[in-house]
């Protein structure tokens, strides 16, 4: 943050192309000259600035940490033939790691947090061949991990003069439009996975069929014991004075959360079934055939931590007979509801996860030069432990609460509990109390009824030819397709009121949502989906005549709604009213991708000399290198500020030509890569007119090199010294990043970062014997 807005100066807001004024939330008039007077800067966020430095003039705040990561294995392994036909093997993998936690004195940029890992691995293996025909083969495994999390921040956010009782020295504060004041990542936390898994396999030959058949039998545990916003998360948008970093000068939030940590016992259990039959139909034909069967149990939870919301029921006013104070629509876990009981997932499973496969593979001629393959698969997904993560954080489960901040409702950062002491009661013991208060409005995360389990959809054509003695070309068509992909939704996101103002409509939140005893109901659902198509083509020249070459090509195009599809809290739908506003190219998408390879022997010059000086300054050499080529990775540009009024986050509107022209200098690009005033801040209460990754950033080129030699070593005659060295970006390219894509930000549109690390040389030498 710039010095002149620390002491609430925003004078210089009013020189932009499109002036901001300030606004005095006490008042509703702008501060005269854009200046707040001293006396109404918030204590809390003059204390938090003093571990702020100053940014450096183009806005950035540079410093340098030395990070440290100790990691110490071990592999024990054993091997036991019982006899010719029964085999057993063990092995055992342990890792201990750490990086130490950093922190720059008086810098909480630099805040990092501390991770401590212990991973265990073992696995026992038996193959047994019960007949020359008939093979069996199964392993066990366990897998556990134990991580811990901490930071070194020397205060609290209590310390600093938030009237709160925190939990741990969490700091986590987002302002818009810069990076913060803290990190989330750093509270403590203590994190235990286990994984016990059970496969079998059966292989039957039967003339000219191979038969495959087995079973994957998983059980996993994730335990988790988290301070989640146990000191508070504290937002500041804009929405009170019309500019975000104005809102934190000032003290007044626009969203403030406190919970009671995050707890979880989360246990899920998978079953995989398949069968499979490979059949070579005649000589240069084979068939493949088979199908797998992934029923589907949902995750449940120790203690039942699993939330269902049903809009039907909330219409008929439905409460839960759990938790009786839970506002109606919202059931837990042995709630019996028109009926049917809540299951302990939350969720309904099923049974109808089946997944086909075919493949083929033709030799047209019968002479092993020419091979036309194709195939066809579906793949069911499996859900990830931590996925409904938000549900443990929440009333009933951790008692949470929840302000949201508006010009008539003001929250005070100094003190968010002002006016509302009564739900200031951390640390709170009264979890799972079955009459836990609820605090209307209620801000819930949810499951729906039935959830659908993601699958993916690949298939593949590919033509194969080999050239002479020495090349092999290969032309294919690759494509996948997948669906129900996960994400999160605001299902009683507010109704913009197109009769009043922004600042209205901002200051009105809560009373414009539909469901009134609510404020988001952010619910998990499996409507959204992805496509890919690709054309591929390799050229590979096996080593021979001191050469080889390895050369591939891709064009494809990779379209879906968001390209993070992780975790529920953070892949919410940028807007609610339309799920596929946000169709476009994935952030991934590279149409153009060419890759080149080679090896080549230096051919020994003091052999065709006869000279033995020659050929042993010459001799043993290879060169090898690898040239990349990409188009550069699409972006797009949202809107600033909360233009929706609570209800998602809309793209920009198009106003103009985005192109400045072919022909431009890299200096021209970096300095403005885009026609900035080609896009615009979209109307209030609309979601833009310009689509979600429509813009495409610099191409990627890059070149690595190695050269290296191995020296014979006379004590041993396969003994040998190997001397490599290695070139990566040989010509110190620099892999321009998209530009700032933040409209209102002094850099928008400008270049300001690298993607890829500069030339890097590494040298080394190994003794092989």
């Amino acid at each position: 943050m710039p010095e002149p807005f620390r002491r609430g100066d925003f004078s210089s807001l009013l020189q932009r192309d499109t002036p901001i004024q300030i606004l005095d939330p006490l008042t509703g008039q702008p501060f005269p000259g854009n200046g707040i007077p001293q006396s109404r800067l918030s204590r809390a966020a003059q204390e938090l600035l003093k571990f702020s430095p100053l940014p450096d003039p183009d806005g950035f705040t540079r410093f340098v940490l030395v990070s440290k990561e100790d990691a110490h294995e071990g592999v024990l392994r054993g091997d036991y033939r019982v006899s010719d036909r029964h085999t057993l093997s063990g092995r055992y993998f342990q890792q201990d790691f750490e990086n130490p936690r950093l922190l720059v004195p008086d810098n909480i940029h630099s805040n990092r947090r501390g991770i401590e890992a212990l991973s265990k691995n073992a696995t026992l293996a038996h193959n047994f061949v019960i007949s020359p025909h008939l093979i069996m083969d199964s392993h066990l495994t366990m897998a556990r991990l134990v991580g811990r999390r901490s930071n070194d921040f020397p205060k609290t956010i209590a310390d600093l003069g938030v009237q709160v009782n925190p939990s741990s020295n969490e700091i986590s504060v987002s302002i818009n439009g810069t990076s913060g004041l803290g990190l989330s990542t750093t509270r403590p936390a203590l994190f235990t996975r286990t994984n016990i898994e059970f496969t079998n396999s059966w292989s039957l030959v039967l003339g000219s069929h191979t038969l495959v058949w087995g079973a994957d039998l998983q059980a996993q545990r994730y335990d988790e014991v988290n301070v989640f916003n146990g000191s508070g998360q504290y937002q500041f948008d804009g929405r009170i004075t019309g500019f975000d970093q104005a809102d934190f000068i000032l003290g007044y939030l626009s969203r403030f959360r406190q919970s009671n940590g995050e707890i979880e016992n989360r246990r899920y259990h998978y079953q995989g079934f398949y069968f499979a039959d490979t059949f070579r139909m005649r000589p240069g034909l084979t068939l493949s055939f088979g199908l797998r069967w992934d029923p589907y149990t949902p995750i449940t939870d120790l203690k039942d931590r699993n939330i269902q919301f049903r809009g039907d029921e909330y219409a008929r006013g439905t409460t839960s007979k759990r938790f009786v104070n839970a506002p109606p629509g919202l059931f837990f876990p042995g709630d019996v509801v028109a009926g049917e009981t809540i299951p302990r997932g939350g969720t309904e499973g099923s049974l109808r996860n089946f997944g086909p496969r075919f493949g083929f593979a033709w030799d047209p001629k019968g002479d092993s030069k020419m091979s036309i393959r194709g195939g066809y698969g579906l793949y069911y997904d499996t859900p990830i432990m931590w996925l409904l993560n938000n549900m443990n954080a929440q009333t009933p489960f951790s008692f949470t609460v929840q302000f949201q901040g508006s010009r008539s409702n003001l929250i005070v950062f100094d003190d968010p509990y002002r006016g509302h002491e009564n739900f200031n009661v951390f640390p709170f013991s009264g979890d799972f109390d079955p009459k836990t208060t609820f605090q209307r409005p209620f801000d819930t995360t949810a499951l729906e009824k039935k959830f659908l389990i993601p699958y993916t959809q690949n298939w593949n054509l590919t033509v194969e030819r080999k050239l002479g003695a020495d090349w092999l070309v290969r032309l294919a068509y690759v494509g996948t397709k997948s669906t129900h992909l996960m994400a999160d939704y605001d299902q009683n996101a507010p109704i913009y009121d197109f009769t009043k103002t922004l600042p209205e409509n901002q200051d009105t939140i809560d009373q414009r949502r539909p469901r009134r005893d609510y404020q988001c109901i952010c619910t998990l659902f499996t409507g959204l989906n992805q496509i890919y198509n690709s054309f591929q083509a390799s050229v590979n020249r096996r080593f021979s005549r001191n050469v080889s070459v390895l050369g591939s090509y891709t064009w494809s195009k990779n379209i879906d709604h968001n390209s993070w599809n992780d975790n529920v809290l953070d892949n919410l739908i940028p807007n609610p009213f339309n799920f596929f506003f946000t169709r476009g190219v994935a952030d991934n998408d590279h149409p153009h991708r060419l890759a080149a390879s080679f090896v080549w022997d230096v051919p020994n010059a003091g052999r065709a000399l006869g000279s033995r000086t020659v050929s042993a300054a010459l001799g043993g050499w290879q060169i090898s290198g690898i040239v990349t080529l990409q188009s550069g990775r699409p972006f797009g540009i949202s809107s600033s500020g909360d233009r929706a009024a609570g209800a998602g986050t809309p793209q920009a509107d198009l106003v103009g030509n985005l192109s400045l022209g072919d022909g431009r200098s890299r200096g021209e690009q970096i300095a403005r890569y885009f026609n900035t005033d080609a896009v615009a801040q979209p109307a209030p209460g609309t979601y833009g007119t310009l689509g979600r990754n429509v813009l495409r950033g610099p191409s990627f080129k890059n070149t690595d090199l190695s050269v290296s030699r191995a020296f014979p070593l006379r004590f041993r005659e396969t003994a040998r010294l190997v001397f490599r060295s290695e070139f990566f970006n040989l010509f110190n390219r620099p892999q321009l990043s998209i530009p700032d894509n933040s409209i209102g930000r002094d850099s928008f549109g400008r270049i300001t970062s690298v993607d890829a690390d500069p030339r890097i040389l590494q040298f080394a030498f190994r003794i092989e014997f």
